[in-house]
């Protein structure tokens, strides 16, 4: 079986649902990480490469509004909302480590934990 594949909202690559990052709105219009104990939460989604610069021009460009947006209000700070997805890859990295979860799924959250790490800083 293969994985379902999703673009990333800035940069317009391709590739599969488990190498991106992924964004959901909520009921209340806010923006949250869709990862580990939420990933399968109801909500509209939005998907971005594990890059600071596709996070960025999402946000500059517009391109997370109208995603997310849909004619909604969306709430989120970039700076609190990019340091939420950090924690939320590596917590989910955590908790697959210790669960002994599916290896293609360990390894995927590994590399976006990964790509955090060396886009540290502020945005």
């Amino acid at each position: 079986m293969t994985d379902p594949v999703r673009m990333c909202i800035a940069c317009r690559t391709r590739a599969p649902q488990r190498a991106l990052l992924s964004l959901r709105r909520r009921r209340d219009g806010a923006v949250v990480p869709a990862h580990g104990r939420t990933r399968h939460a109801d909500g509209r989604r939005a998907y971005l490469c594990a890059r600071r610069s596709c996070f960025e021009q999402a946000v500059r460009k517009g391109a997370l509004v109208r995603a997310l947006g849909r004619g909604r209000a969306l709430r989120f700070d970039p700076k609190d909302l990019w340091n939420a997805l950090a924690e939320a890859v590596r917590d989910e990295a955590r908790t697959l480590a210790r669960t002994g979860a599916h290896r293609r799924r360990i390894d995927a959250v590994h590399a976006l934990s990964a790509a955090f790490d060396r886009e540290e800083g502020d945005v």
